[in-house]
């Protein structure tokens, strides 16, 4: 074989170790060796000791090794552990199944319902539609809410915003277009609200009904960089059921 043809397929294949180690942690970053990886990539960190698993995103690069910022809490694990990259990137598991559950934003079910068994995956940040191939906003689409429908109605692919101060009844009207628009399916981000908001806002603005309804839900206890993504994967769901 040529020695540029063996050079070239060199070149293209993955020559990364099958795992690294843990070198180094601080309380919102752990550093890390043994993988080549670069900005942006996704890896799974695993704790010898409990077995425990957690993500992370790569978000520093040098000649010694790389910092990874942890997507949930790190305690527990220690220098040795060991970490491994993701190859698929950063895609969650999207499908029919997903319709009445409420999930983490890598879908990871936290409804006490059982493990979800999705047939496809998509990536949780997607390429923005071109402008251009953008359709007009001219059909009307109705909230469910009177007051809404009558003095500010609404057009599908319109995006609307909710601004109030605490307590005045953001989500209860959030709840109200939930159950009476006429949308085939639901897609609700929870991003940032206190735990105990969350089984409130499913009993009470929802009534407890989730049909045709799926809730990612990313609290005020997760990592920003959790909530950060969980706006992303409910759009990515949103746009799974579009398709």
């Amino acid at each position: 074989m040529p020695l540029n043809t063996l050079r070239n397929r060199i070149r293209k294949e993955n020559l990364s170790p099958t795992f690294g180690t843990i070198t180094e942690i601080n309380a919102t970053m752990v550093l890390a060796q043994g993988l080549k990886v670069s900005i942006g990539d996704t890896v799974s960190m695993i704790s010898k000791d409990s077995g425990a698993k957690t993500m992370g995103m790569v978000t520093e690069v040098n000649s010694s090794g790389f910092a990874i910022s942890p997507f949930s809490f790190i305690e527990g694990y220690c220098v040795g552990d060991e970490v491994f990259l993701k190859q698929n990137g950063m895609k969650i598991d999207v499908g029919n199944e997903l319709l009445g559950r409420v999930v983490d934003p890598f879908m990871n079910p936290i409804d006490g319902k059982g493990p979800l068994r999705c047939s496809k995956q998509s990536p949780i940040i997607k390429k923005p539609i071109a402008a251009m191939s953008r359709g007009m906003i001219d059909e009307k689409f109705s909230v469910g809410v009177k007051t809404i429908d009558t003095l500010l109605s609404c057009g599908k692919g319109q995006k609307l915003g909710i601004f109030a101060g605490s307590g005045v009844g953001k989500s209860t009207l959030m709840g109200m277009i939930v159950r009476g628009s006429q949308a085939p399916v639901k897609v609700v981000a929870l991003i940032g609200e206190r735990g105990r908001e969350v089984p409130e806002f499913i009993e009470k603005n929802l009534g407890g009904d989730l049909t045709n309804t799926v809730i990612v839900v990313a609290t005020s206890d997760d990592s920003p960089l959790m909530r950060k993504y969980g706006a992303f994967a409910a759009m990515s769901v949103a746009e799974f059921f579009k398709d």
